[in-house]
């Protein structure tokens, strides 16, 4: 065993010391790190006019939201907000007019989150507000789940579903200040694509820089044996991939923590988005989030250790990597090809978002049905056994030869 440990130092001791895998990482950390922090970055502007800094901006509606957190979005709470927008002129740029700022703005998340729900858009939800009630509000939030779901071809099995869990929702929904977990579910996106860099740059040479450098024959030579030297080089990639995406996790859970704050950890999922028919809690969904950008850690790890050591070069594995990267932000599959549409939407780069993970796309298995970000990362780590298996026998095949 201990011959296994000093392998994996040795490993650890190549990465380390090439200066790709240093730039890369710090380079992303910063970028993770610069992403939570631009709301704050700048001035807000009306009319071309500086109003305010958005850090300004940002912490006198993060002290209003503050103030209606643990209210339920019910009758009472509706008819002080309706009241409140009622005061506002009817003019196209209201939120410049001194009566938005005083009355409104307190409200402006309660206004905001009933127009998700409605599926509503425009000035005219400015006046609309104090015409809805709690009976309307959650009579028209259904109906708009239940529109979208028949507008994407669900079956009507597959809805009635949908409808039960959308039931074990607690209504009136409580409302909760919970930006730092908004940030966090919504910044994952942007993690997920810089975890595929990372590992595609800096773990492929685990298995390609023998080739590189010739040195590869003389692994015969080695007393430990090439099965050992094999799993101690993929131990090293797996836990260099896991290390560098909980690192890339802190690097954008921190400086939101203390811009945000930690707020609203455990209130309702619908509080990020009206309408997800999820019984979670925000905390849960962003600890989701976490475990599905590990569980593609892995999958990208064994993925670029077999291109490293197949092509015995870690280009492939950069390419491929950019690839999928290029073509899950520019290229959508529509849902009139159900099968692939679902396919599509479940490879890791859209899994790491939010609006992929929490979709209301159904799996059917073994009689019942699941959620993707159930299914999903299940799946990525039976493919990363299946990968290390694959890798296993090119590398013994490949250092016979």
């Amino acid at each position: 065993m201990n011959s296994f440990w000093m392998m994996t130092a040795f490993e650890y001791k190549k990465l380390m010391k090439r200066k790709i895998t240093w730039i890369t990482l710090l380079v992303l950390v910063a970028v993770a790190m610069f992403s939570a922090c631009t709301p704050i970055i700048g001035d807000y502007f009306v009319n071309g006019v500086r109003v305010d800094s958005n850090y300004n901006m940002l912490r006198t509606d993060i002290a209003y939201a503050r103030e209606l957190s643990g209210r339920k979005i019910d009758d009472a709470l509706l008819k002080e907000a309706g009241e409140a927008y009622a005061k506002v002129p009817d003019v196209s740029l209201y939120v410049d007019t001194e009566e938005y700022q005083t009355y409104a703005r307190p409200y402006s998340e309660i206004f905001n989150w009933v127009r998700q729900a409605r599926k509503t858009t425009g000035i005219e939800t400015v006046k609309d507000l104090q015409n809805v009630n709690e009976e309307r509000l959650y009579k028209e939030r259904a109906e708009t789940m239940q529109s979208l779901w028949e507008e994407s071809g669900y079956s009507p099995k597959e809805i009635r579903w949908l409808m039960a869990q959308e039931d074990k929702v607690e209504k009136p929904i409580v409302f909760a200040y919970n930006e730092g977990c908004d940030i966090t579910a919504s910044l994952m996106y942007t993690l997920g694509i810089m975890q595929a860099l990372l590992i595609a740059i800096c773990v492929p040479g685990i298995f390609s820089e023998e080739h590189v450098r010739k040195t590869s024959p003389l692994l015969l030579t080695s007393a430990f044996g090439k099965r050992k030297l094999y799993l101690a080089k993929l131990f090293t990639g797996v836990t260099f991939s896991l290390g560098t995406d909980l690192l890339l996790c802190a690097a954008v859970i921190l400086p939101t923590l203390l811009i945000y704050g930690g707020d609203g950890f455990f209130s309702q999922i619908q509080t990020l988005n009206p309408l997800y028919p999820w019984n979670l809690t925000a905390g849960q969904a962003v600890l989701i989030l976490i475990g599905i950008t590990l569980a593609s850690s892995l999958l990208y790890c064994g993925a670029v250790c077999v291109l490293g050591e197949k092509c015995k070069s870690s280009i492939p594995a950069i390419a491929v990597a950019l690839g999928f990267i290029l073509a899950g932000m520019l290229f959508n599959i529509p849902d009139t090809y159900p099968l692939a549409s679902q396919i599509w939407d479940c490879i890791p780069i859209n899994m790491a978002a939010v609006w992929g993970a929490f979709s209301d796309n159904l799996i059917p298995l073994f009689g019942r049905y699941f959620t993707q970000w159930q299914i999903a990362p299940a799946v990525y780590i039976a493919l990363f056994f299946l990968l290390a298996v694959l890798g296993a026998k090119i590398y013994t095949k490949t250092n016979r030869n």
